[in-house]
């Protein structure tokens, strides 16, 4: 029994790292892949996604970039959007952010050259905005 399973977790691994269009941002790597956002938002704040990707001497790269956020109960806020770039060379997608309180995910697939950059992060939502000392 050991050693089936043993063979079902290699076949596993080896079928996974078959599929070498994934890729996600290491060191060593000729593309910089990474976050840039990632915060605590209010009901109705202007939320956004934001991912950088760069060469090694990192100058921005044109790339096909798509943006989907789940809501904390893992259904669908935002499904896979065409994702906007900047002139500071980054992609980024604009929402308003929902009333529902919690954690959300966030994941983010770009594409360049004919490979995969896929990573995930996720933002919270508080259910209601303190009042500063100021409005006292």
């Amino acid at each position: 029994m050991r050693i089936a399973i043993l063979i079902l977790m290699l076949l596993t691994l080896l079928l996974t790292s078959c599929n070498s269009n994934n890729y996600v941002s290491k060191e060593n790597e000729s593309v910089i892949f990474k976050f840039v956002s990632g915060t605590e938002y209010f009901p109705k704040d202007d939320g956004q996604v934001i991912v950088e990707l760069r060469d090694k001497q990192y100058n921005p790269i044109n790339a096909s970039c798509y943006a989907t956020v789940l809501y904390p109960n893992k259904s669908l806020f935002i499904n896979h959007k065409v994702m906007n770039s900047s002139v500071l060379g980054t992609f980024f997608y604009n929402f308003t952010v929902p009333k529902v309180g919690g954690v959300y995910e966030y994941s983010v697939n770009c594409t360049y050259q004919n490979k995969n950059f896929i990573s995930g992060k996720s933002f919270h939502v508080s259910k209601r905005r303190m009042k500063s000392w100021i409005e006292h």
